[in-house]
């Protein structure tokens, strides 16, 4: 992207190590979550490939609690989807009110 890069707040990821019977070690990255700071044409370039949809629907796929810091509201943001596809589901929580409208406050998660 060439928008500026977000400034993260919080960070949640879940990293697995799994040893095979060969003895071979293989990595894969499990459910994150973050927050950050992003500008607005970060967010028009990243929420082009998420779907609106109704922020309390959004809650009812969660598969775990979600950390202390994660408080995205209905009254404070939009929610959007990312269906499945080769990654697991995405959601994403956009500030509707940013007090600096160059720095939007995000939350993102894959579960």
């Amino acid at each position: 992207m060439r928008q500026p890069k977000p400034l993260i707040s919080y960070s949640r990821l879940e990293r697995y190590s799994e040893r095979s019977v060969l003895g071979k070690v293989t990595e894969r990255t499990g459910e994150w979550e973050f927050e950050f700071l992003a500008s607005r044409d970060w967010v028009n370039e990243v929420g082009s490939r998420f779907i609106p949809l109704t922020f309390t629907d959004s809650f009812h796929s969660f598969r775990r609690p979600t950390p202390a810091w994660w408080k995205p509201t209905e009254e404070a943001f939009h929610g959007y989807h990312m269906p499945y596809s080769s990654y697991s589901s995405a959601h994403l929580y956009v500030e509707k009110n940013p007090v600096d409208k160059n720095l939007i406050r995000v939350f993102i998660q894959r579960h």
